[in-house]
């Protein structure tokens, strides 16, 4: 294509001739220097636009323009089919010069920008933008680029090429156009830059298919994604189930071997049916059973159980349990198997029922034998008339009675039974808790033993001697109590007598033992007469002078009063000694009470030549007890002494009287002589009652002090000293363990 320069204007002018658009369009293109390159070179689609463009120009352009062979009407109808050609384009094609001062496009290049069709879109930096391109707005990955930047301007200033560059343009409407932009540079014939060509393809609807494309995709691959998870899990779930089912049917597979091997392995006889009566399943003891019985226990299987058993013993009750749905149990004797049966039988959640069934011709017989046994118990006790027999529940109720009871305690059956067992206590013995405690030491020990005072129904008492025993049954479990009472109260009186005896007996050797002390009674009781009628006539001599002393009178006075109480204290130990009293148990100083005893003996230790050494503890217990008693067993001891002493001529008389702490909570009293000591016969029988090793002794004085010393909780003994001598020692409880003794026993001291 040949245009010279000089000749554009013209030739323009003879294309489009009175047209100013498209002259105004194709102005700035220069057709003979222009080169852009071939067109497999250009980028798409402006490729796809300029070829389909370049055919018509070719054919309109390329031949040289002859003035005088081609007329304005002849080039018009080629320069608008050229329009034509433009405007019909899909795509903005747009030309610069090289300064960008003219740049023209095509109908959809003005439209893709809301332009006005046909105006000069000027970015060159010397001019002012147009108002309706400042009004746009172009983004570049984001960031918005000034007109005069945009890739047309640096493809005609720099000679850069662009290919499919994505821009956003934001109009004024606040449309937003999404832009695919092919931009290349135009070179002349001497690769001078002379300006750039640009397609514009508008993407704006292709991006927003894409997006929703893009979002439909998304979202169908969301929910494939969520659709594969589910049938993921689904089919977990599924194989998890499969499993499980294999795992229960093998479970079940091995409970139903394990029930069997179960039903099997007990000592009852199964049997299951269905609602149809038939047999369905019998255990190892049943297909025995109904071998026994003459039947085949596999043929048994699907059979009605009343066409093979037309008799059924207990037919109302299995009956009763396949119409009602409830559980039976039931006893009978089954002659065929010649055997006491027991029945459980139990509806089952299919219609039917089951029944154990076990032999119990064992138990029926042993219960036969029970029953034999109490009654022929019963027939013993109630024939027992010398001992009350009866059976209390666990709250001490009467519960039976038999024929001593009646006569021990004056009750009939009728009147009692029923009744608590605590009215046949006194009132103080009520009071203190003691019939519930026999009940608690029982339950807790299995047995508790007393004796002491009882009521009868007529309110006289007898003393009773009382044994009760826990009764359990056949499981260990306590179900009350049996009580057996014998009246002792002859064997009591006879005690009391005996007591009343011994008594009488320990008196008058306490007399005898004071009558071999008489010398020694009447010293002491000289000694504070003597002293009496001495400080008595010394206050008359004193009151007779012309002028009375008073003050000695006062003294002697006072020496008479403290010689009388002492003469007086003499008397009354003295009237202890021989008055026959009850015995009074009290809190008592033992160290006192031997002093005091001392007081009356010194002149007979004195006339026989006996030293006194006293050895008594510090801060002792007291102890619970007689202080008469325990003088009389001090007094024996000491006498004894004495006596075995008498006999020895060339060594000292020494007699000693020690107490002190034993191990416990008890106290030792010990008298020790420098005698001749016991024999070994006589160590065998020292305590023994009448026996003596005296010419004239009677034999009751240690026999006694056994007695009185093991009545107050204690203990004598006797051994021999080294190198000679002997002692006799006894042991008694401190008070506070002698109060917590059996508060309801009688004993007495002898």
């Amino acid at each position: 294509m040949n245009v010279q320069p000089a000749d554009r204007g013209r030739v323009l002018a003879r294309i489009f001739p009175g047209d100013g658009a498209v002259a105004s369009r194709l102005r700035a293109f220069d057709w003979t220097s222009t080169s852009v390159g071939a067109p497999e070179e250009w980028p798409e689609p402006l490729g796809t636009a300029m070829n389909a463009l370049l055919g018509p120009l070719e054919q309109i352009l390329v031949e040289p323009i002859d003035p005088t062979n081609h007329t304005a009407s002849d080039l018009y109808p080629r320069s608008r089919e050229l329009e034509t050609i433009l405007d019909i384009l899909p795509v903005g094609v747009w030309q610069a010069d090289r300064a960008c001062e003219q740049i023209v496009g095509n109908r959809a290049g003005y439209e893709m920008f809301g332009l006005p069709f046909g105006i000069n879109v000027s970015l060159s930096s010397q001019t002012e933008l147009p108002t309706e391109l400042a009004a746009i707005k172009f983004l570049v990955d984001g960031r918005e680029v000034p007109p005069d930047q945009l890739p047309m301007q640096r493809a005609a200033f720099l000679g850069e090429s662009v290919s499919h560059l994505p821009h956003q343009a934001i109009l004024p409407s606040g449309d937003v156009r999404v832009i695919d932009a092919n931009v290349v540079p135009l070179r002349d014939a001497h690769g001078e830059l002379c300006g750039a060509v640009a397609a514009y393809h508008d993407i704006t609807e292709l991006k927003r298919a894409e997006a929703a494309l893009r979002h439909t995709h998304e979202e169908l691959e969301q929910r494939v994604l969520e659709r594969t998870e589910q049938l993921t899990a689904a089919n977990a779930e599924l194989i998890n189930e499969n499993k499980e089912r294999r795992q229960a049917q093998t479970g079940l597979t091995e409970i139903g071997r394990k029930l069997e091997m179960l039903l099997d392995s007990i000592t009852d006889q199964f049997f299951a049916f269905d609602d149809q009566w038939r047999f369905t399943y019998l255990n190892r003891h049943a297909q025995e059973q109904m071998q026994v019985l003459g039947k085949d226990p596999v043929g048994l299987i699907g059979k009605v159980l009343w066409d093979e058993f037309p008799y059924v013993p207990n037919e109302a009750a299995v009956r009763r349990v396949m119409a009602e749905r409830v559980a039976v149990t039931d006893e009978l004797y089954y002659p065929p198997l010649g055997q006491w049966v027991e029945n459980h039988m139990c509806p089952t959640a299919d219609g039917g029922l089951v029944t154990f069934q076990r032999y119990v011709t064992d138990r029926k017989q042993y219960e036969e034998f029970l029953r034999l046994s109490e009654e022929r118990l019963r027939l013993l006790v109630e024939g027992v008339t010398d001992y009350a027999v009866f059976m209390l529940d666990l709250t001490g109720h009467v519960m039976t009675w038999n024929t001593g009871a009646q006569r021990i305690k004056g009750y009939e059956a009728q009147e009692i039974i029923g009744k608590h067992f605590s009215r046949f206590y006194p009132l103080d013995a009520i009071q203190r808790g003691w019939p519930q405690h026999a009940l608690e030491v029982t339950a807790e020990q299995g047995r508790f033993e007393d004796e002491g005072w009882r009521i009868r129904k007529d309110g006289t008492r007898f003393w009773a001697h009382v044994i009760i025993s826990a009764l359990y049954d056949g499981g260990g479990r306590r179900r009350g109590f049996g009580k057996v009472t014998r009246d002792l109260t002859e064997r009591k009186l006879a005690e009391e007598a005996l007591h009343k005896a011994q008594a009488e007996l320990a008196r008058v050797a306490r007399v005898a033992a004071l009558g071999e002390l008489t010398a020694s009674i009447a010293h002491e009781i000289n000694q504070p007469l003597a002293a009496i009628v001495a400080d008595g006539g010394a206050c008359l001599r004193w009151l007779a002078q012309e002028v009375p002393n008073l003050q000695e009178v006062r003294d002697s006075a006072g020496r008479v009063i403290r010689s009388g109480h002492r003469a007086g204290r003499v008397i009354a130990q003295i009237r202890k000694l021989t008055t026959n009293t009850e015995p009074q148990k009290s809190e008592i100083d033992v160290n006192e009470t031997i002093q005091e005893l001392v007081s009356l003996i010194g002149e007979e230790l004195r006339s026989n030549g006996v030293a006194l050494r006293m050895d008594l503890g510090v801060g002792l217990p007291r102890v619970l007890g007689d202080q008469v008693a325990l003088q009389q067993v001090v007094l024996n001891l000491v006498m004894n002494a004495v006596e075995a002493m008498s006999t020895m001529q060339d060594c000292a008389r020494v007699l000693v009287i020690q107490t002190g702490r034993e191990e416990g909570a008890a106290l030792r009293v010990a008298v020790q002589d420098s005698g001749i000591g016991f024999g070994e016969e006589q160590m065998q029988c020292l305590f023994e009652a009448f026996y003596t090793t005296k010419i004239a002794g009677m034999g009751i004085g240690l026999s006694l002090s056994r007695s009185i010393v093991e009545a107050h909780g204690g203990r004598i003994w006797a051994s021999n000293n080294e190198p000679s001598g002997a002692s006799v020692q006894f042991t008694l409880p401190a008070s506070s363990e002698a109060a917590h003794r059996d508060v309801n026993s009688d004993d007495r001291l002898p």
